[in-house]
């Protein structure tokens, strides 16, 4: 979404924003106006059209008022043509930028925003002055349960900390953190990520919500061979790659040495392939046709 200038004139503020003003400015309101006027204003208001003034407040009565204040004729503002997303923009808005959350409540505004209004990971990123890729970590460390949200409310943890845990199971995690608990040691990041890392996804499938985790490990135990699922993915493609390219084998011997008799053995366990994502079972196939010829 992007924001354009308008005059602040033709801005009309709804009396549900408005609020006695004091002969002295709050010291919030002075520093919001020392900040506008020394780096601009970082987040844009947002209106939404009239028919009678032009335009009516959203939210930013407080930057709206700062900027009237400095006498700046133009504000920027993110135009609004439906009220779908005002809700949810309003409280982020509200509690994030100008209210100290607790990082999980903020996790869940921004999840709001973008499952619950379908706005864009990239339009929030710049709407809340983040990263695209810190908004997608967001989404993640959101599935964890509430003791994992009180860690990481409470500092003890942060967001990031928590993320192996998040591609757990409900039962998965609770697990984890019963085990920590158990052992009675201090809750960190290198704790966190060696006793989930220390889950059997053969003998406890139920705690990873990732089905390929759990069919990479059971390929493992069958055919004797580490076995990365990306990587063996990314080598049955090859025959596409090679294609489009129009590659030779050669460029390609040393990883079909090493790659060509582990999915041998896959294709030739019944029980493993039952595993496996159809559409890799299928690039597996193509691959051992076009490469893997005796």
């Amino acid at each position: 979404m992007e924001s354009t200038l308008i005059s602040v004139d033709k801005i009309e503020v709804p009396e549900k924003f408005r609020r006695e003003r004091t002969a002295e400015l709050s010291l919030e309101d002075s520093l919001l106006q020392q900040s506008i006027k020394v780096i601009g204003m970082r987040f844009p208001i947002r209106v939404k059209k009239d028919k009678e003034f032009g335009f009516v407040l959203i939210d930013g009565a407080r930057r709206l008022a700062a900027v009237r204040a400095l006498r700046i004729s133009q504000v920027a503002a993110y135009v609004v043509e439906d009220d779908k997303a005002d809700l949810d923009v309003l409280r982020y808005q509200a509690n994030v930028q100008r209210e100290n959350l607790k990082p999980m409540e903020e996790a869940k505004l921004i999840k709001a925003l973008i499952v619950d209004e379908g706005l864009k990971k990239e339009d929030v990123a710049r709407m809340v002055g983040k990263e695209p890729s810190t908004i997608a970590r967001y989404l993640d460390v959101i599935k964890v349960n509430d003791k994992w949200a009180k860690l990481v409310n409470d500092g003890v943890l942060s967001m990031w900390d928590v993320k192996p845990v998040a591609a757990l199971t409900a039962k998965g995690q609770r697990h984890v953190y019963d085990e920590i608990k158990r052992r009675d040691i201090p809750f960190s990041r290198q704790i966190v990520a060696s006793v989930t890392a220390s889950l059997d996804p053969v003998k406890d499938p139920e705690f990873f919500t990732n089905p390929k985790i759990v069919a990479s490990a059971r390929i493992n135990e069958k055919i004797g061979h580490p076995v990365a699922m990306k990587r063996v993915e990314g080598i049955a493609e090859m025959k596409a790659v090679a294609s489009h390219h129009k590659r030779t084998l050669k460029d390609y011997e040393e990883k079909i040495s090493i790659t060509g008799p582990v999915i041998k053995k896959i294709l030739a366990s019944k029980e493993v392939c039952e595993v496996l994502m159809p559409s890799t079972l299928k690039g597996f196939r193509e691959f051992a046709e076009v490469y893997l010829k005796d």
